[in-house]
């Protein structure tokens, strides 16, 4: 994932592979993010940080949140489990 995924292959994704040091921000799927979403966010830090939270909840929960990465990327739940699987994975 690049700073500005690009969707012209139909992926976001480039050589460099994961930036796990991104600055990402979590919230609850549908809370309508737009101007205003970094007031509704429940936590932020680290795109690594913020998928070990999600991948560490039950699975019946993973569903209500997204991940917003720098760069307007929103990650959702089966993104963020398949994040969490990768073996570059730091946490």
């Amino acid at each position: 994932m690049s700073d500005h995924p690009s969707t012209l292959n139909g992926n976001g994704s480039t050589a460099r592979g994961v930036e796990w040091t991104d600055y990402a921000t979590l919230h609850v799927k549908g809370d309508g993010q737009g101007v205003l979403a970094g007031f509704k966010s429940l936590r932020s830090g680290t795109l690594a940080e913020l998928v070990g939270f999600v991948a560490r909840l039950p699975e019946g929960e993973r569903g209500n949140y997204i991940i917003e990465k720098a760069g307007d990327r929103v990650i959702e739940g089966p993104e963020i489990v398949a994040l969490a699987g990768r073996p570059d994975f730091p946490g």
